[in-house]
């Protein structure tokens, strides 16, 4: 409640001190009841900073008030001025507000070459502001300026790039690192032409700057960059650099790299996918630092993702095997320094994920052809093939020594072997000698002998071996426990896109891996695999589905509510790529959804809600009567009205499946209940549940018109005379649609039209309201066509025998009723609903 003060004891200047205004957030006496200009112009000199800064906000609606062109220069001198302000608020200020000034500028029709010219330099100048918040200001109005297309690239080419030139050339590793913000910032949002013009000699000097920062800048946003521009100047211009900084001696320099290495491969052709950027990867996995790895293997299921060929151009596709290649031609990365037009295997072809135009060859198998994969021999016995890993050989990289593999950094020589030797389920890689690698034991309980028995799966050319092994070996707990608790996170994360690249006939790679991953004790990568199982049912066949995806579903749906709601949300999508025989089979325990852990958890329940409309989509009317419809009844009934709604559109999608039954019986039996359980009810909540109900079919024409007269319309008419007005209300709200629905003449319209009627006398003006708007817009009913008052009282008693039992249980008004807390159950209230009811208002928080 607000203070009150009286005579003396009222002190306007103590109020204002309690209530801690600001200075700032003071309004001028001076600058009331002065239009803008005037106030720029009287105060843009003041030795009072506050007023420079209401002059800086107020430069942009100045421009409205200008009367000629040649008071346009006022405001740039102004612009200019406050630019160079020694209070870095103002100078903040008028920064942030360039480009509403500029827009402004255009919008009243002023020379857009003289607003360039004049303001743009200030922007530039602004960028190395000594500053930081002014040099942030200056980075958001450009990209502002470019995002609105205020300016476009020649703009940026014109009035920026000479200021970004000098700020190069400087010594200084501020202006040096501002610089690098910018050019790559830019670079995505101008054109090709420019970028190479320049900014790409900007970004050479950048990338080999002497302060490790601005390398690093230019290695984060490198991905950004080459998707800028199309695959042939990607590959010409910006790999090599890319390459030059995946061997920085500074860490930070090479985990930014493997940050970008996602968006660089979608920008490169498959040839330089598989033979360059694949070697390179590898070498972050293997790096001598902890945070490159652990970055790496974060983007390490993104970057697999990228060697998913189209189906439209999987004749274009280069076999993998071009690895053998490159092992042959001795290529290592610092080949890579010369174009890619002169290397051998520098022609991409038309595998660009982000395009699939482009020629097209005519089979042949002779240019299509792959080097036969080498043969492993088998081990002489089992117990050869159950050893453990051990050797250097045949397990990845230690993750518990981070100090034997820089070699594979600092020289950035391409690994030994080719990247895809074929290995046995127990073999993981096959590095050579030469890396320097501690092994470790792999000791997975679903990865080692409880399953050596399986098939071994087919040999794949998809993925670089070394990639999907190590993309396996996220969740060995050595690793996960000495780089990154999070691992089988991500692991999970990218487990659909590995799926998908590597195809159904390779899901025996990693269905050994998903088996661990669905068992993990951390429910979030549980979670992560529950929301995606149904993905993973549309990539795999259907062996594996039953064999390896039914029973993650099971456990899933037994986990705490955080995983079912995974596998909740996509119910009806997964249920529907199992055969018909497994599908009735979960209908039957779709029912176990309602029992959750947290009953205020409500959108979970709305979840439920939803799905079960999904259901009735390929269920049979006689599943859909036993299985589904008693669940939305009960979920109807709720007490959140978002989880009724939900419910409501789910009853309609059960009555729409029953219409298609061989008998009418399921539909009338079914409708029947909907009047008990609704119309009949004792709560009025309930019975405005009905009201929207059918509202809702009829609209939506779920229910012929014919069965929607003669079982439902008595019953929805009936309630017009409910004691409750919010009941009325919603029947008010129905009679423009129901009116519409029926042709004028026949009985069930002249229902309609005796309740319209009824509802225009109402004694709540809301319902009476609507009743008005139904009359005027479909111009129905006129004066002269009422029924006299004793017809009305004949009409009235043949309902009262319907609503006579609704409204002895029922309290007579809910307008003006104080609501006691402890005796909510006589109206059905919830607490919420409780609280939204006020005296002298009608009580309108539950209608649809």
């Amino acid at each position: 409640m607000a203070d009150v003060f009286f005579g003396e004891d009222f002190d306007p200047d103590e109020e204002e001190e309690d209530q801690g205004v600001s200075p700032l957030d003071e309004e001028p006496e001076e600058e009331q009841a002065i239009d803008p200009l005037l106030f720029i112009r009287s105060f843009v000199d003041s030795d009072d900073a506050m007023k420079r800064h209401r002059v800086a906000q107020t430069v942009s609606d100045a421009v409205r008030w200008l009367e000629n062109d040649a008071e346009i220069e006022i405001i740039f001198q102004v612009v200019r001025q406050l630019s160079m302000d020694g209070e870095l608020r103002v100078r903040v200020e008028v920064i942030e507000e360039l480009p509403d000034v500029i827009a402004m500028c255009l919008e009243e029709g002023h020379d857009r070459a003289t607003v360039l010219d004049s303001l743009l330099p200030v922007l530039a100048k602004s960028l190395y502001d000594p500053g930081d918040m002014v040099r942030k200001a200056a980075h958001n109005s450009l990209a502002a300026l470019l995002e609105h297309s205020l300016i476009d690239g020649d703009d940026v080419e014109k009035g920026i790039v000479d200021v970004l030139k000098r700020m190069v050339s400087s010594e200084s590793c501020v202006s040096q690192l501002e610089a690098a913000k910018v050019v790559m910032r830019t670079t995505p949002r101008v054109s090709q032409d420019v970028i190479v013009r320049s900014f790409l000699p900007l970004i050479q000097i950048l990338s080999g700057a002497q302060f490790f920062e601005v390398r690093k800048m230019c290695a984060s946003d490198m991905g950004s960059a080459c998707l800028a521009v199309d695959r042939d100047e990607c590959e010409k211009s910006f790999l090599p650099i890319f390459f030059v900084l995946c061997k920085d001696a500074v860490w930070g320099v090479r985990k930014g790299c493997a940050e970008a290495a996602y968006d660089v491969s979608l920008s490169s052709s498959m040839d330089v996918r598989t033979t360059k950027l694949a070697p390179v990867f590898v070498s972050f996995l293997n790096d001598s630092s902890k945070w490159v790895q652990k970055s790496a293997f974060q983007s390490l299921g993104a970057f697999i993702s990228t060697f998913h060929t189209p189906p439209q151009d999987i004749t274009r596709s280069t076999s993998c095997s071009s690895f053998n290649a490159v092992e042959n031609n001795e290529t290592d990365l610092s080949a890579t320094k010369s174009p890619p037009g002169n290397d051998a295997d520098g022609s991409g072809g038309g595998d660009d994920p982000r395009s699939c135009n482009g020629e097209t060859d005519s089979f042949d198998t002779f240019l299509y052809w792959k080097v036969p994969l080498p043969d492993i021999g088998e081990p002489k016995d089992e117990s050869e093939a159950k050893q453990p890993l051990e050797s250097p050989s045949n397990g990845p990289p230690a993750v518990s020594d981070y100090s034997d593999n820089n070699d594979v950094v600092a020289d950035g020589n391409e690994p030994d072997g080719s990247f895809f030797s074929t290995a046995k389920s127990s073999s993981l890689l096959d590095f050579d000698s030469s890396e320097e690698v501690t092994s470790i034991t792999w000791n997975f309980s679903q990865l080692s002998s409880s399953e050596d028995e399986a098939p071994d799966p087919p040999p794949q050319d998809v993925v670089p071996s070394k990639l999907l092994d190590f993309y396996i070996s996220m969740v060995d707990p050595v690793r996960v426990q000495t780089l990154d608790l999070e691992l089988p996170m991500h692991c999970a994360f990218a487990f659909p896109a590995v799926a998908l690249t590597l195809g159904a006939p390779h899901w025996g790679r990693i269905r050994k891996l998903y088996s661990t991953l669905h068992s993990s004790l951390q429910w979030k990568v549980r979670r992560t695999l529950a929301f995606s199982v149904h993905e993973l049912a549309k990539i795999v066949n259907s062996e594996a589905i039953l064999n390896d995806l039914l029973p993650a579903f099971d456990s899933f749906t037994k986990d705490v509510d955080e995983v079912r709601i995974g596998v909740l949300s996509h119910l009806s999508e997964f249920l529907l790529m199992l055969p018909e025989s497994h599908r009735k089979q979960y209908l039957k325990q779709v029912y176990l959804f309602q029992q959750i852990d947290n009953k205020n958890n409500w959108r979970f329940r709305h979840t439920l809600a939803e799905q079960l409309g999904n259901l009735c989509s390929f269920c049979g009317a006689e599943d859909v009567n036993r299985y589904i419809a008693p669940i939305t009844l009960s979920l109807a009934i709720d007490r959140v009205c978002d989880v009724r709604i939900a419910a409501m559109h789910s009853i309609g999608s059960v009555l729409a499946r029953l219409r298609h039954s061989d008998t009418d019986v399921l539909i009338k039996v079914f409708i029947d209940r909907l009047i008990n359980q609704f119309a009949d009810s004792s709560k009025w909540v309930n019975r405005q549940t009905f009201v929207s109900l059918c509202h809702h079919l009829l609209t939506e024409k779920l229910i012929s018109l014919e069965r929607f007269g003669w079982q439902l319309l008595p019953r929805l008419l009936a309630l017009a005379k409910d004691k409750i007005p919010n009941v009325r209300l919603a029947v008010s709200k129905s009679t423009t649609d129901l009116l519409m629905a029926f042709d004028r003449g026949d009985q069930d319209s002249e229902k309609v039209c005796a309740t319209l009627r009824r509802l225009l006398k109402d004694e709540d003006q809301d319902v009476k309201g609507f009743a008005q708007t139904a009359t005027s817009v479909i111009g129905y009913i006129s004066q002269e066509n009422e029924n006299s008052e004793e017809q009305e009282e004949e009409e009235e008693e043949e309902f009262v025998d319907a609503s006579s039992e609704i409204e002895a249980d029922t309290p007579t008004t809910i307008k003006n009723v104080n609501v006691d807390t402890t005796s909510d159950d006589k109206l059905g209230l919830t607490g919420t609903e409780q609280a939204s009811i006020t005296e002298n208002s009608a009580y309108r928080t539950e209608e649809f």
